[in-house]
């Protein structure tokens, strides 16, 4: 089967903040990533179509990047996980990022390719 995405996707593990509309900060875990969106677990629901702020720091870059990504959520799985980090969640969110900074999207697209030429 061919793959139809336009941006690589990777398998990540990576501490994530999340905030909705009406919530406050959320702590969420990030596990997939892109240049055009991410997956991620919480422990509360989003609702699909909804905007949502996602924080997050990628491990290789300089200390003091933080994304702050505006993201519409696509998809939602509700699912029992733990990290092993002291943390269960409920749900996994897919989103595509909205907006997105032409600086941000090639950070994200260069990280996501060495990562691809790491396998």
């Amino acid at each position: 089967m061919q793959e139809r995405r336009k941006h690589p996707r990777i398998i990540v593990d990576l501490p994530a903040t999340v905030r909705f509309s009406l919530h406050s900060d959320m702590q969420a875990r990030l596990i997939e990533l892109s240049g055009a969106g991410a997956r991620f677990l919480c422990a509360l629901a989003p609702e699909i179509h909804s905007e949502l702020e996602l924080r997050f720091s990628l491990p290789s870059r300089r200390i003091g990047h933080e994304f702050r990504l505006m993201a519409n959520v696509r998809h939602l799985f509700d699912v029992i996980a733990t990290t092993g980090k002291g943390a269960d969640y409920r749900y996994v969110a897919g989103v595509e990022f909205q907006n997105i900074q032409p600086q941000d999207r090639a950070i994200l697209e260069e990280f996501c390719a060495a990562a691809c030429t790491q396998k």
